[in-house]
């Protein structure tokens, strides 16, 4: 006789339920409760931008400052970026906003600005960057639902340097 496991039962809790009829309905609402559940929050997730940026040069001095990450109308700053450091994100534009990623930071004092791959409006995806001393962009990217691990082929593409505005 199949019954949901609950809590300690006492002795006579244990032979009432054993007398009782079985109720397989109510794990079964149970399991598919937590079921939706859980393919909800992939659902909503899913047209969402996480970001992961890397600032790899050697720990020192140099830093990545003046970082933002732009999707959409949604923002991400960060006053600096260490070398070695490492910033993840997830931002989550409008359903019909842009899902272009633009990157901005400034490197020994060159203001730099980057753009990652188009992507098509209400898609969402998963970028990891790397900056390396030189100001060198190396990305990957997937569409979600998916994972990024290390058989995901990196990408380089150069930054430009943003005019001064002074």
């Amino acid at each position: 006789m199949s019954v949901c496991p609950q809590a300690a039962w006492s002795m006579r809790e244990t032979k009432l339920l054993a007398a009782a009829p079985a109720r397989p309905w109510r794990c079964a609402r149970v399991r598919l409760g937590v079921c939706l559940l859980l393919a909800a929050c992939n659902v909503f997730d899913a047209d969402r931008v996480g970001i992961s940026v890397a600032f790899v040069a050697s720990p020192g001095p140099r830093k990545l400052t003046d970082l933002s990450l732009i999707v959409g109308g949604e923002k991400f700053s960060r006053h600096y970026l260490a070398g070695g450091d490492k910033e993840t994100v997830t931002l989550g534009p409008g359903p019909k906003a842009d899902r272009q990623l633009t990157l901005l930071y400034s490197l020994d004092g060159r203001r730099n600005s980057w753009e990652g791959p188009a992507v098509a409006a209400g898609k969402g995806y998963a970028i990891d960057l790397e900056i390396d001393g030189q100001g060198v962009v190396r990305y990957r990217h997937c569409m979600r639902p998916c994972h990024l691990d290390g058989t995901t082929a990196w990408q380089e593409a150069p930054s430009r340097a943003v005019p001064d505005a002074r």
